[in-house]
């Protein structure tokens, strides 16, 4: 996804509030995300956030707690070049918890057996993070 974002292939990460349903595609865009970088052991996928407005800004802390990515799978750019992974946007959550902790449990779920759902796969990922979270 760094490399990606670092080589512009795709517009620049929006912020938006909830993941949305697909078909809609009015929602607004609160912002978007600059200076992408890898952290724990590139296990962690950071970066800052601008052009939010004040009002959503001093709101995120206690309204919208979490934070999920939005990714394009297999993105190919105007070149033909193959992407594996393309970030598209930051989702804030607010009740709901991501299903993915991080970056090491995006590739446990690609590398996954073909012969698990993908509704199986979140679900177990969503377990292990509630299991981390309990026992922290």
């Amino acid at each position: 996804m760094l490399d990606a974002y670092t080589a512009n292939v795709a517009r620049r990460p929006v912020l938006k509030i909830g993941h949305a349903d697909p078909v809609n595609d009015g929602a607004p865009s609160f912002g978007w995300i600059e200076n992408l970088a890898l952290t724990e052991g590139g296990a962690c996928l950071v970066g800052d956030l601008a052009g939010v407005p004040q009002w959503l800004a001093d709101a995120m802390p206690t309204a919208y707690p979490s934070r999920s990515i939005e990714a394009v799978r297999g993105y190919i750019d105007a070149d033909g070049t193959r992407w594996p992974w393309v970030l598209d946007g930051l989702a804030l959550l607010g009740a709901t918890t991501p299903a993915m902790g991080n970056l090491d449990e995006i590739r446990e779920l690609v590398t996954a057996s073909r012969t698990q759902t993908t509704a199986r796969r979140v679900a177990a990922a969503r377990a292990r993070r509630r299991r981390r979270a309990h026992h922290q």
